[in-house]
């Protein structure tokens, strides 16, 4: 797992789809990641974050797509103080591999 981004490669956020795409240059969806979003029922509870998929097209495997893309959400939910449930076992290993995201753990 990297943290280089492939040069010109652009993460935008569809936060009504849940969806966040990472996009080359000529405007190839190189990858995109999912969740979805669980409100607390406590009152002044957090409200949490499901990672479900990560997906990066095979010819872009390995330049930093899903790292961006994980980065991106994590930092999302860390902003509105969100846990989050890394189904997607890339974003548990992105976790796993940037301690500063354990805290957003449940």
């Amino acid at each position: 797992m990297s943290d280089e981004s492939t040069p010109g490669t652009r993460v935008t956020h569809d936060e009504e789809a849940h969806r966040l795409e990472a996009t080359t240059p000529d405007g190839e969806v190189a990858g995109f990641l999912t969740y979805d979003l669980v409100e607390s029922k406590a009152p002044g509870g957090r409200g949490s974050l499901i990672a479900t998929h990560t997906i990066v097209q095979p010819h872009h495997e390995r330049q930093g797509i899903g790292s961006s893309l994980a980065r991106a959400v994590l930092d999302h939910a860390q902003e509105h103080r969100l846990t989050v449930i890394p189904e997607c076992s890339f974003v548990r290993a992105y976790i796993d591999q940037h301690p500063e995201y354990k805290a957003l753990l449940p």
